[in-house]
């Protein structure tokens, strides 16, 4: 799906943040007509795409459904060799024990422990990081907001301080 001019605002932000609710989406493989082989997580808990880069750039059918594969096999534009090969004997096996049924797949949405979506589900997740007992006392400390900001970077490493200094030619450690 992409964004079209005549789309309606919710629609557009909906698309904005598609990416999260993918992140979430887990596929239980019934038919595999509608499971994507590289682009959805239905074998691991992230997306064959994300987690095999090399393998992905190179398949000759990038767009291929998971009952496809299973019927068909899939073409690389070169050979495998080393880990790729390593990883995709992995990946077959893997595929060789799923049996497909004539049922429709299922999404599971893997940040509920019912597998339902909600959008409290979505919040808990964005917000994990957040939860962290540092970042309760950043914020609940009776201390100027500056330093609350100031406190909140460094816990994230998100200081530019070695950065702008290594853009201002400084010859120490940039590791440090």
């Amino acid at each position: 799906m992409k964004h079209r001019q005549n789309d309606s605002a919710i629609w557009s932000d909906l698309l904005k943040i598609r990416h999260i609710y993918l992140q979430g989406r887990k596929l239980k493989i019934r038919n595999g007509d509608k499971t994507m082989f590289w682009k959805d997580s239905w074998l691991f808990d992230k997306s064959l795409e994300c987690l095999f880069p090399d393998l992905f750039k190179i398949c000759m059918q990038p767009d291929i459904s998971v009952s496809q594969m299973k019927q068909s096999s899939i073409n690389f534009a070169r050979w495998l060799v080393d880990n790729k090969r390593l990883d995709w004997n992995n990946i077959l096996s893997r595929v060789e024990r799923i049996t497909l049924t004539n049922e429709e797949d299922v999404v599971i949405w893997k940040f509920d422990k019912k597998g339902c979506f909600s959008v409290k589900s979505v919040y808990k997740f964005l917000t994990t990081n957040d939860a962290d007992i540092y970042y309760k006392k950043i914020w609940k400390g009776k201390i100027p907001a500056k330093i609350k900001i100031f406190l909140w970077l460094v816990a994230n490493n998100a200081l530019l301080t070695r950065d702008n200094m290594t853009k201002r030619k400084w010859t120490g450690d940039p590791s440090f």
